[in-house]
Order: C-alpha cells, then structure tokens, then sequence
C-alpha cells in the first residue's frame, strides 16, 4: 500500500527558499515571488551562508504560522483520500504507483519543488489548503512521467520532454475529482 508523509523540516524549507531563490526554473524567476529583507539577503549567496540567515527568520516564522497544527491539518487532508489518490493515478497512467512511499515537506515559500529520486514533493502552506491535493497529484504525474517514460527523453530531446511532462498534467482533470479540489488540474501556467 502507498503512503504519503507528512513532514516538518526546517532544512528542507530552507533549501527550497535557497533554490528557488538563485534560480529561474519553467521560466518563474521564483524571488519575485517574496519580498522583504530576507530575499536580498539569500540571493546570491551560498547555500550554507543563506541557511544561516533562513533559519532564525524559519523559526520565527514556524511559531507565527503554527506549523505543527499546520502539519496535522494537511495530514487529516491526506489520510482522507490517499488511497483514491493513487488508485486513480494508477488507472490515469496504466501503471503502478513506481513507489510504496512519499514523503510531503511542509515549506513556506511558494513553489512546490520536488525530489523523484526520494518522492520528496515540496507542499507550499501559504497556498489555499484546496490545492494540497492538486499539487500533490501534479508533482505525482511528473513522477510516473519519469518512472514510465523518461526512456523517451534521450530521443525528443530534454526541452521536448519537460514540455510533454508539464502538457500530460492536464489529464489530472479525470482524477481531481475527489473533495476539495478543484478541477484545473494544474499547479503551473506553463
């Protein structure tokens, strides 16, 4: 049976504010996306100098924003429909979920990144708690994009390849049935 972890980690949330930060990804430039003092002082530096910075402003704003309560309350969004979720993954894409778990890190920055190889998926909480689930499913299609098919991706070419992985997610529109979430099926603009 699939599972799906729901996680507090402050160095986690930290790197994704680091990353996104002192990249341009899917054409976002993602600091645009923040303000405040503490984008300029990450931009630009190392990953352990704007970890130094990140942390204490983390803390701070863990205890401002309850992430414990926060943590509970996308557990119960979860636990309520997981097991649709993946069964409608499954039937959506003709394949096994290609893991037994995933593990959701709670951030405060406002981009759900991921990680395929750990099933790591980055589950923005300053976003409206109806796209938990939408996110979730879209960084899963990527996902089972990756398991299944990226056996493609040397002959289209990588630009091809992303550009058909971010396209297939309209289909999620079949699976976003479920309560509490809407049926854009899209987490992207792209």
């Amino acid at each position: 049976m699939n599972k799906i972890n729901i996680k507090i980690n402050i160095n986690k949330d930290a790197w994704n504010w680091w990353d996104a930060c002192n990249k341009v990804s899917y054409g976002v430039k993602w600091s645009e996306r923040i303000s405040g003092d503490i984008k300029g002082k990450i931009i630009g530096q190392g990953k352990k100098q704007a970890l130094s910075v990140l942390s204490p402003y983390l803390q701070w704003l863990y205890k401002k924003e309850d992430m414990v309560v926060k943590a509970v309350e996308v557990s119960k969004v979860f636990a309520a429909v997981s097991a649709e979720i993946f069964r409608r993954m499954e039937k959506v894409t003709g394949r096994k979920i290609y893991r037994d778990s995933f593990t959701i890190f709670l951030t405060t920055f406002p981009r759900a990144a991921y990680d395929f190889s750990k099933g790591y998926v980055w589950l923005p909480v300053v976003w409206p708690e109806e796209t938990y689930i939408r996110t979730f499913l879209h960084e899963l299609l990527h996902f089972q994009t990756y398991a299944y098919w990226s056996k493609y991706q040397k002959e289209v070419g990588n630009e091809r390849f992303e550009d058909a992985k971010e396209a297939l997610t309209i289909i999620l529109r079949i699976v976003t049935e479920l309560p509490g979430v809407s049926a854009t099926g899209s987490t992207n603009d792209r």
